[in-house]
């Protein structure tokens, strides 16, 4: 804060002398003071004023340099924060995918597990109905050559014993 009033103070003597120099009023530093000093012994009030506007203009200043700073601090935590939250979310929501993946393979692992086990099952149950669809028509050929031959013999019956 000293050096802002050290800035500042400085700042005031030279646009003083600027434009005391701009009026045209030619003095060095001592004539310079012992008017000022003269016009506050005169207007003691006046220096009240001049110390008021400069501690009110300081103070105006110093409080405007803190709102800034203030914002500055506020807008990086803005930004530090989104900055985080964001990378917090890309992680949650990549172990979330990760993790949906996981399962979805595990998922098809089983599916294709049950799969394989259904398709052996229904392999082994075509091979079992073939066989008997196998065994069914060996029957059925055995029976009709049985039946043939029960045609026969009765064919053979019916010339041997039939009635002259």
């Amino acid at each position: 804060m000293l050096k802002q009033i050290r800035s500042n103070l400085m700042q005031i003597m030279m646009m003083t002398t600027l434009l005391l120099t701009i009026i045209g009023i030619d003095s060095n530093k001592k004539q310079l003071l012992s008017q000022i000093s003269r016009i506050f012994n005169d207007f003691p009030w006046l220096l009240g004023v001049v110390v008021f506007i400069i501690i009110f203009t300081l103070s105006k200043i110093y409080y405007q340099q803190e709102d800034f700073k203030k914002e500055e601090q506020e807008n990086k935590l803005k930004k530090e924060l989104t900055n985080y939250y964001q990378s917090l979310s890309k992680n949650i929501v990549e172990q979330i995918v990760q993790t949906f993946n996981y399962t979805l393979e595990q998922e098809s692992k089983k599916i294709q597990t049950a799969l394989k086990e259904v398709q052996k099952y229904y392999e082994d149950y075509l091979v079992s109905i073939q066989q008997q669809q196998l065994k069914t028509k060996q029957d059925i050929d055995l029976l009709k050559k049985e039946q043939q031959n029960i045609q026969k013999d009765r064919k053979q019956l019916g010339k041997t014993y039939s009635p002259l």
